[in-house]
């Protein structure tokens, strides 16, 4: 699982790391000091994708802005968009490990990229599957 850089660098991958997950944190990949600026997306994104990792978010623009939609399809990535607004590192860690299951099934049963919407509950559901993705750039 990899965490873009909204969902922070500790909080929220320790409590995941500690269920057993394998995650890897924004900031582990793309470190960022004041010579060196945040990393764009279609960066990040391709790097990401390349590995075959899943991508877990917060930001909710993310399904609407062309660049990072590009991005996405460009990189062949499932992401997760979390909705739920206004919450914790750890309320946002647990809605993640409550939507476990259903993040697995999604994953073995539609080909990336995708993206699929999780909420606070831990409730997810398919967004934008790789042919609306498509369909958006057509």
């Amino acid at each position: 699982m990899f965490l873009d850089r909204c969902l922070g660098k500790s909080v929220i991958a320790g409590k995941l790391r500690a269920a057993g997950l394998k995650v890897v944190t924004h900031f582990d990949e793309f470190p960022q000091t004041e010579s060196v600026p945040e990393t764009d997306d279609s960066t990040w994104l391709k790097k990401i994708g390349s590995r075959g990792w899943v991508i877990l978010t917060k930001d909710q623009h993310f399904d609407r802005n062309q660049i990072e939609l590009a991005g996405l399809l460009a990189s062949g990535a499932p992401c997760f968009v979390l909705t739920g607004g206004n919450m914790t590192g750890e309320q946002m860690a647990d809605a993640f490990l409550h939507a476990m299951p259903a993040i697995t099934r999604i994953l073995a049963k539609f080909q990336p990229p995708f993206v699929a919407r999780l909420t606070a509950t831990g409730t997810v559901h398919l967004h934008l599957t790789h042919s609306a993705l498509i369909k958006k750039f057509v």
